[in-house]
């Protein structure tokens, strides 16, 4: 994490000739952090239906927790990033439901989430589908691509939209690997 900080702090020293600590580095990046993630959360995205998710593990003071992504696959932007100590259908429902928030679909409109193999997705559609609140919500569909291998159409059609947020997955756990760890789920 040592070199992550350095960086920042050189160009301090190098531009501003101010010297600061790791720490002071740190107070910086959380208090942008906190201004910045509102014009994140509610910029007008100009959104495909194709959004693809999937869930990585990352520790949070020693503990796993999962990151539950949800990428537009046409366009290329995080829209969900819910950080949850639990892989559960709950936790599915709160980044689906934040995907929706960000794409501004309504009751008629239609989404296709691709995810993985895992069922927490199915369950989220069926319990949000069946929730009699949910009176402007639009229509979801589960496209599951699954495996490594296209064995029939569906996964021939939606494996190069599966593979971006596979590819983002390698990413992030690149970066995390090097930091060896978050010291609070906010970080």
């Amino acid at each position: 994490m040592d070199w992550l900080l350095e960086k920042p702090k050189k160009i301090m020293y190098d531009i501003h000739n101010v010297k600061i600590s790791h720490q002071t580095v740190i107070n910086y990046s959380n208090a942008v952090g906190h201004i910045i993630k509102p014009f994140i959360d509610y910029y007008d995205y100009d959104l495909s239906n194709n959004f693809c998710g999937d869930e990585i593990y990352i520790r949070v003071k020693g503990d796993w927790h999962y990151i539950f992504y949800f990428v537009d696959a046409t366009k290329k932007i995080i829209l969900s990033y819910f950080v949850s100590p639990n892989r559960d259908t709950s936790s599915a429902i709160i980044a689906i439901l934040s995907v929706i928030q960000k794409s501004k679909a309504v009751k008629g409109d239609f989404i296709n989430l691709i995810v993985d193999g895992n069922s927490i997705y199915l369950l989220a559609k069926q319990l949000l589908d069946e929730n009699e609140d949910n009176g402007n919500l639009p229509d979801l569909k589960i496209t599951r691509v699954i495996g490594l291998t296209n064995e029939d159409p569906i996964p021939t059609k939606y494996r190069p939209l599966k593979q971006i947020i596979e590819r983002l997955n390698r990413t992030s756990k690149h970066s995390y690997y090097t930091i060896q760890g978050f010291g609070s789920a906010s970080d």
